[in-house]
């Protein structure tokens, strides 16, 4: 199961890391479980799998949902203090 690198170009290093269908983002909650084995980090680790995979199914990278998160918890409207008033 090896893939043709022939056609490879220096542009496909900035494409993220992924194992089939999980993005190398999921390492540190498994790693997290492994290192404590207990319920709740196992429950932690599914959840974060599970969250990864779905922002990854809809093209969001988790910086952009936090940053959409934080614009609709802020609300449409914005009160800004001049700095130099």
């Amino acid at each position: 199961m090896q893939q043709d690198l022939s056609n490879a170009s220096w542009r496909d290093t900035g494409r993220p890391t992924k194992l089939g269908f999980l993005n190398s983002r999921v390492v540190f909650p498994v790693l997290l479980m492994f290192l404590h084995i207990r319920l709740w980090t196992f429950i932690l680790m599914v959840l974060a799998v599970t969250a990864f995979v779905t922002l990854d199914y809809y093209g969001y990278k988790p910086i952009v949902f936090a940053r959409c998160i934080r614009s609709y918890l802020a609300g449409p409207r914005r009160c800004v203090r001049l700095w130099w008033a």
